[in-house]
């Protein structure tokens, strides 16, 4: 997978982020998704689009959103 993003510093509340959209945290890239219920009742709401690791934000949280084009190639 291949993560392509534009670096534009929009930085917003984790809430105003919609579900599909690209965002970082740190150095990190991570993915919204509809909250999930995952192992011991964690709520997950984002995974880290490196490794694939489920993450959780708080609303308040501030993140930086990433116009991205995420590219998905099967291997040949």
């Amino acid at each position: 997978m291949k993560i392509k993003h534009e670096n534009n510093e929009i930085r917003m509340l984790f809430d105003s982020v919609m579900p599909g959209d690209v965002f970082m945290s740190g150095e990190y890239t991570f993915i919204k998704v509809e909250p999930l219920q995952y192992k011991n009742g964690v709520i997950v709401n984002a995974i880290d689009l490196s490794s694939g690791t489920p993450a959780t934000f708080r609303d308040v949280e501030k993140v930086q959103f990433v116009a991205a084009e995420l590219i998905v190639r099967r291997p040949a």
